[in-house]
């Protein structure tokens, strides 16, 4: 029997929520081509990607933005962009000197690969970076889920969420 793949975050989903993730397999997810906020949250992953190997915030926004322009074939809207900057100026000190970003984990068990990508990884956790709209009180029980996946496919004792808001509102969580 071959192998099966599955994201991290479609375990969580499952796990949480099998009704969601069943309507998901279905086919019935809204696709859109073309959704700012999503494009916003790529380009501020891409920009501190490119913060991490040393561009400075302006430039790295730049990049990531005209990047991600190319990628969806929409223009970003100069609030996304400012909330793009924003973020990035947010972003903490230890976070930057992270031993790895975008970290692809791959987890077997049985015939069933879990794979999924960390934002970044320290010297002793997993670290996820959010691009939320509006600060939590708690995190999500669907971030807690996977928060333990990873915890369990790296072997690192804890996982922090580090949430941005569009303004550079910054909550950890741990």
């Amino acid at each position: 029997m071959s192998k099966q793949y599955i994201s991290a975050s479609k375990v969580a989903q499952f796990l949480y929520c099998p009704f969601t993730f069943e309507l998901a397999a279905a086919g019935y997810e809204p696709q859109e081509p073309f959704v700012p906020v999503v494009a916003s949250g790529t380009a501020f992953h891409t920009a501190f990607n490119y913060m991490w190997m040393g561009l400075p915030a302006e430039d790295a926004a730049e990049a990531a933005i005209a990047a991600t322009e190319i990628a969806t074939g929409a223009e970003m809207s100069e609030e996304d962009r400012l909330s793009v900057i924003n973020r990035l100026r947010a972003i903490p000190d230890w976070l930057l000197a992270a031993k790895d970003v975008e970290v692809k984990i791959e987890c077997e068990v049985d015939d069933v690969v879990i794979v999924g990508f960390l934002d970044a990884i320290t010297e002793d956790k997993v670290v996820e970076l959010k691009a939320v709209s509006r600060q939590k009180n708690e995190l999500p029980p669907t971030y807690m889920i996977q928060a333990q996946i990873y915890m369990y496919a790296t072997r690192l004792p804890q996982t922090t969420f580090v949430m941005i808001d569009s303004k550079g509102g910054l909550r950890t969580f741990d």
